[in-house]
């Protein structure tokens, strides 16, 4: 029995000598290859990062990165001086897939802290802590496959989490044409901050994408597809958590005279200039814009908005066919729109035609515009959206104007407005040149509207008291009263033209006018006034 015991002992023992072997020389196996890891974690990273890259850029393009950096404790990556080298001139080769439509890449620095090794490791997701990028230049080019018909590679996804990514000092550039030198889009000295960034889906929506982020740059500039236009937008800021977005300046710049515009199309086309800044917009929901596709805006500011248009009259009017009213097509647009108040403080709005062969123009000036939106919406019909407007007509006369219109009524809308006294004779460089006409004398001293409209037809009524009125009829083209001009403004001023309305028993005008469905809602607007006036000028 005792030898029997002495044997059972031993062989537990040799196991536990066994087992105790095993786990020692598992333990010198897991250091040796620990060892190597961090020795050779620098290299093992640098690799797998290269090879997943040139994986995605072969065959035309491969990356090159100057310095690389990895320590173990703490994990972080860093590399400096990267770029994107084309082993096939960019102009030469056919892209087929996304990637080949990267025309420059260069990076200053990148730095990655809080690496997950495991994960990394495991190739099951990429889990970061910051990633920080400075000097990023990137320019690309449209991809000119349909890629939902043709897709020659699959999108390449590992489930990626960083905490934040912090973006300095960094240009984008979009071209339309993958030759062209012209540059469509542009941000300039772009820095960004996003937080939470999590994507592990090829096709997932962008706003699953992050949290919040911040965005500012020096510089946005588009040029319109047609080239006539080039747009700037200067110090733009936006962040999605305080919900606010601004710029210090704005400006459309014309690459064309208006003239040149017209002779291209053929018809009268207008010319667009504007500056505007500072701008500033709060309750702004970034995520209901990507997610729903909706504007909400609790206030949108804009200062100092300067708009100038241009019209060549000597070329024909272009024919249209039926022309929808603002306010219906703002209504049938396929996404909400919502801003409890929008406001131009200080701005003005001048309007400019010209006669090129006959050396004249007219201008029709608004100075101190001012403007106040509230309850701007397309999607209730309990509601209406009501405009007030304040300027200083040809920088002299005080005008405002009131207009209403309700989502319930697709065109429907109401117009009321007032215009202070003055000597009539200020119209003449505006009814000169744009209806070969001119006041000899005449004082306007009480001026009031008030008319309903539709898409067809305006109706309404307007106050004028005025006195000592006289008009003279001019040659149009040389803007002189020639003498059969002489005598047409005699007999109109004897027989057609009221001089005066007495303030005591004034004649009311009446407003109605049928709208020429294919002009813009300023004429509808101007002809019905003018309807209002003819109803009380002309006998």
């Amino acid at each position: 029995m005792a030898d029997n015991k002495n044997s059972g002992d031993k062989q537990g023992s040799s196991k536990v000598k066994l087992i105790v072997y095993l786990l020692i020389a598992f333990l010198i196996v897991i250091s040796i290859v620990g060892i190597y890891l961090i020795r050779n974690a620098e290299d093992l990273a640098k690799n797998l990062l290269i090879s997943q890259v040139n994986e995605q850029l072969a065959p035309h393009a491969e990356i090159e990165i100057e310095e690389f950096s990895f320590s173990v404790r703490p994990a972080a990556i860093t590399l400096n001086n990267a770029k994107i080298v084309h082993k096939t001139p960019f102009e030469e080769f056919e892209p087929e897939r996304r990637t080949d439509s990267i025309r420059k890449f260069e990076l200053g620095k990148a730095s990655v802290e809080g690496v997950n090794l495991l994960r990394l490791a495991l190739r099951r997701q990429w889990s970061l802590g910051t990633f920080t990028i400075d000097g990023l230049n990137v320019e690309i080019v449209p991809f000119p496959v349909d890629e939902s018909e043709t897709d020659n590679d699959d999108p390449f996804v590992i489930p990626l989490f960083v905490s934040e990514v912090v973006l300095s000092n960094s240009n984008f550039a979009y071209f339309r044409e993958r030759e062209s030198e012209t540059l469509a889009f542009r941000i300039n000295n772009l820095s960004a901050s996003v937080s939470d960034l999590y994507f592990s889906e090829a096709d997932a929506p962008l706003y699953s994408y992050f949290e919040d982020f911040t965005f500012s740059t020096d510089t946005l500039s588009y040029v319109t597809e047609d080239s006539l236009y080039h747009l700037f937008i200067y110090s733009f800021d936006a962040d999605t958590k305080s919900r606010t977005f601004s710029f210090s300046k704005s400006e459309l710049i014309p690459q064309k005279s208006a003239t040149q515009i017209a002779e291209e199309a053929g018809v009268q086309s207008d010319q667009y200039n504007y500056t505007a800044g500072p701008v500033k917009a709060d309750g702004f929901d970034a995520k209901k814009w990507l997610r729903d596709e909706e504007i909400v805006l609790t206030s949108l500011i804009i200062e100092n908005l300067d708009i100038l248009i241009n019209r060549d009259k000597t070329y024909p009017r272009a024919e249209r066919n039926h022309r929808p009213l603002p306010q219906q097509q703002f209504i049938d647009l396929p996404f909400i729109v919502s801003a409890d108040t929008i406001r131009w403080e200080t701005g003005s709005i001048r309007y400019v035609e010209t006669y090129p062969q006959a050396g004249r123009e007219g201008e029709i000036s608004f100075y101190d515009v001012n403007i106040t939106i509230e309850g701007l919406q397309n999607h209730s019909r309990d509601d209406s959206v009501r405009v007030h407007a304040a300027a200083n007509f040809l920088d002299q006369v005080p005008i405002e104007a009131k207009y209403l219109f309700s989502v319930r009524e697709n065109a429907g809308h109401t117009v009321s407005g007032f215009m202070g006294g003055f000597n009539l004779q200020l119209l003449n460089p505006i009814i000169e040149n744009m209806a070969a006409k001119q006041i000899r004398s005449g004082n306007l001293e009480e001026f009031r509207f008030n008319f309903h409209a539709n898409e067809y037809a305006s109706n309404g009524s307007l106050h004028m008291i005025y006195r000592d009125m006289e008009l003279r009829f001019l040659d149009e083209i040389s803007l002189e009263e020639t003498r059969s001009r002489r005598l047409r403004s005699f007999f109109a001023n004897r027989l057609r033209v009221r001089s005066g309305n007495d303030i005591e028993d004034p004649r009311e005008g009446t407003i109605e006018f049928e709208r020429d469905v294919e002009r813009s809602i300023f004429n509808y607007w101007w002809k019905s006034v003018l309807s209002g006036i003819e109803d009380i000028v002309i006998r």
